[in-house]
């Protein structure tokens, strides 16, 4: 932690702190007892262009990258859940090219990404305000392919901490902020993260979700910073993006949503628009 972080232009440091991608079951405010959420579903995004380390784009090989993924949170007991994040699929194409980092034929990967557990802890809960704290655990089962570089994941056991707080006064809408950190094992950097959601009710079905998240590296840790490669899971990765996600619910215990995330800024980083569609199922006790 004492190790210099690693340069981002001022404008990004100034603005990171401020976070409204995709946000994980544990930045968000927790489930009700006796209940559960399950999410699965496909994103993809396609790109010629990666951040550096100077925030500024670089020109890359044509890379496809994809998933499936199921996320679960459980609620076991009013003050506590439990939390799966399953990426189960990865995929990446890239094809042959000469530009820096290219490789001399089309090649692909397909690997499970780094899936994790957690507990989440809600101590505060009242008609307009709740918050949680969440402890997640990375299980390491990404993969990193050092010739290609088209990694599936970090492949670390790296632990988070995040601390969530929404506001939910009005059926109509809701807000949340949550502040993360990952301390990270091996060459890896640690990171602060930070975001906000505005949730808004369309219609008795139809609910609007639009975030910001970033990500800030805290540490210049040693995978050649100067090296950008191709954005995949990267080391002293860093970014500030900004989504939405469109939820419509067929009934009350089963909604499809379709999401975008847009990087707006970022180090070590595709910067393409990332897309998504799957579905939400929620059991409760009612």
């Amino acid at each position: 932690m004492g190790r210099k972080a690693i340069g981002m232009n001022k404008s990004f440091i100034s603005i990171v702190f401020l976070l409204f991608s995709f946000p994980l079951i544990a930045q968000q405010a927790m489930v009700a007892e006796k209940s559960l959420l399950l999410k699965t579903g496909l994103f993809a995004t396609s790109y010629t262009s990666v951040f550096d380390n100077d925030g500024e784009r670089k020109i890359t090989p044509s890379v496809l990258h994809s998933g499936f993924y199921v996320n679960a949170e459980a609620g076991i007991h009013k003050h506590w859940s439990v939390l799966v994040n399953a990426p189960l699929l990865i995929y990446n194409h890239v094809e042959a090219a000469s530009e820096p980092g290219g490789i001399s034929t089309s090649t692909s990967i397909s690997r499970p990404g780094d899936m994790e557990m957690g507990l989440k802890f809600g101590f505060s809960r009242n008609d307009a305000w709740s918050a949680c704290f969440a402890l997640v655990q990375s299980l390491a089962t990404g993969y990193r392919d050092k010739k290609t570089n088209l990694n599936t994941g970090f492949a670390d056991y790296y632990t988070q901490a995040f601390f969530n707080v929404k506001y939910h006064r009005s059926t109509k809408w809701s807000a949340q902020t949550y502040m993360g950190f990952t301390n990270k094992n091996q060459y890896f950097g640690d990171e602060f993260m930070a975001g906000i959601t505005l949730t808004v009710l369309i219609h008795k079905h139809l609910l609007i979700d639009w975030n910001m998240n970033g990500i800030f590296p805290l540490e210049n840790a040693s995978e050649q910073p100067n090296l950008y490669l191709l954005g995949l899971y990267h080391n002293n990765r860093g970014l500030l993006n900004t989504g939405y996600e469109i939820t419509y619910w067929l009934n009350n215990k089963m909604g499809v949503f379709t999401s975008g995330c847009i990087p707006v800024k970022g180090q070590y980083l595709y910067a393409s628009p990332t897309m998504g569609l799957g579905l939400k199922l929620n059991f409760n006790k009612s």
